[in-house]
């Protein structure tokens, strides 16, 4: 093949990625609190409602395109070289991403994994309404009930939310210096 031809394959493949992403980016302009009442209506009609696994499917809505956007930024700021030198080495490609690609991208997944989790955690109004029973509820809806109409239970909403703020806590603690390294790692210039 030529040199040519070569390069125009290339660019038709960076045509129809940014394409995709576009596509992802587009999934994001409709306000999520606009989607609710069809994705309940869809719920109901799948029998999904009153499940976990509906907020789920909501949430992954929610950050999916979030999530490939930055990962994307992350790996178009990846060093080829290191890539090359690995294959020059002796690795395939496939040991090469093993060993090399996904140790490195490891701290901008982990970045990426807090602030998807802390999206997630903080949702309230997809369990508030596709979830009826309050045994699979999870505690930022919890934490609603303590509000009365004439009286308010600040003790127990205060109570409550250390509770709400410990696993948050606790994943971010774990994940700090992966969260750090991963949000400065686009600031050198190999």
């Amino acid at each position: 093949m030529s040199h040519l031809h070569l390069y125009y394959r290339r660019c038709w493949y960076i045509h129809r990625l940014y394409i995709v992403l576009g596509l992802f980016l587009f999934t994001r302009t409709i306000p999520p609190l606009a989607l609710l009442l069809p994705y309940y209506l869809v719920l109901r009609y799948l029998g999904l409602l009153n499940t976990r696994l509906a907020v789920i499917f909501y949430l992954i809505y929610l950050s999916y395109p979030l999530v490939v956007w930055l990962l994307k930024g992350f790996f178009d700021q990846f060093p080829r070289a290191l890539i090359d030198s690995a294959i020059v080495d002796g690795c395939s490609r496939t040991s090469a991403i093993f060993r090399i690609v996904i140790p490195v991208a490891a701290t901008g997944v982990y970045a990426i994994a807090v602030v998807a989790f802390m999206w997630a955690w903080n949702e309230f109004f997809a369990p508030f309404l596709f979830i009826h029973f309050d045994e699979l509820k999870p505690i930022t809806v919890g934490l609603y009930y303590f509000v009365g109409d004439e009286y308010t239970y600040y003790n127990r909403m205060c109570a409550a939310g250390i509770y709400a703020v410990i696993p948050s806590l606790l994943f971010f603690l774990l994940a700090q210096k992966y969260i750090v390294r991963g949000l400065t790692s686009g600031a050198l210039k190999y």
